[in-house]
């Protein structure tokens, strides 16, 4: 079995260095990232490499849903950590 990529990827992005690293190596071997920031701290890191960056909270999981599809994202990939106390606020 073979895993073809797409050439656009979807990245829910963390908290972290690692979601923008993956942005970075993946925009340099030619893929277009769509991002979704969960943090504020790596928002602007991740504007330099993905063709769009999307902020929302975790829990606006709607929200994040219609975007992908918008987008149309087929692969997505989860990066970086997501405080507790970020998803239990309101």
């Amino acid at each position: 079995m073979s895993v073809v990529l797409e050439q656009k990827q979807g990245l829910i992005a963390g908290d972290g260095l690692l979601p923008v690293k993956m942005a970075q190596y993946a925009k340099e071997n030619g893929f277009d990232v769509v991002a979704i920031s969960l943090s504020g701290d790596n928002y602007k890191q991740l504007k330099k490499y993905c063709s769009k960056v999307y902020s929302f909270c975790p829990g606006e999981a709607l929200k994040i849903e219609k975007v992908l599809k918008e987008e149309g994202i087929k692969q997505l990939t989860f990066l970086g950590k997501v405080s507790k106390t970020v998803i239990l606020k309101r």
